[in-house]
């Protein structure tokens, strides 16, 4: 397998404020070359609101194969997204030299310390994969939020082997440690 692999640049925060950046990844596989990009940016803030937004997409062979937009808008508390580095991942799952690629990030508009929403994809030949569910947040010897099991969407409900694999992962990308 050949496979190349570039972060370019990691931001990593568990602040209450957005973790801006880029974050990219470039590799080889039997389809070709696959470059993903993920960019998060403040949306601007005035007096009264906040807002920060995600951009990503993935190309094979400089073709666009998937978009992901989100974004926290008008938020009148701390708008966040940030994405968990330990989830940006290949993943070779039928051992056929066919990547999908994962991640996820938090995305809350809170004021002090409240779990938020997570969103875990996975992106493979055009089709999106996601699996939603709440932060988990460990402070000290507390801890709070995802105490409900996160929900697959259709694609993934009818992925076995990608289900049980996003679902083992979860605890370790969707959780946030404060010291």
């Amino acid at each position: 397998m050949n496979k190349l692999i570039f972060l370019i640049s990691f931001v990593i925060s568990s602040s209450a404020h957005s973790a801006t950046g880029i974050y990219k990844i470039v590799w080889m596989d039997m389809n070709g070359k696959h470059d993903i990009t993920l960019t998060v940016m403040d949306g601007g803030f005035d007096r009264e609101s906040s807002a920060v937004i995600l951009h990503g997409e993935g190309k094979l062979n400089n073709k666009q194969e998937w978009v992901i937009n989100d974004s926290v808008k008008n938020c009148t508390e701390d708008s966040d997204i940030s994405i968990y580095p330990n989830s940006f991942e290949l993943l070779d799952l039928l051992k056929k030299d066919d990547y999908y690629i994962l991640f996820s990030y938090r995305i809350s508009c809170s004021g002090g310390i409240s779990p938020g929403i997570v969103k875990y994809f996975a992106y493979r030949n055009g089709i999106k994969y996601s699996l939603r569910g709440e932060e988990h947040i460990i402070m000290g010897s507390d801890s709070f939020g995802g105490e409900v099991s996160p929900v697959p969407d259709f694609n993934l409900k009818n992925n076995k082997p990608l289900l049980e694999y996003m679902l083992k992962k979860w605890p370790s990308v969707s959780t946030t440690r404060i010291n």
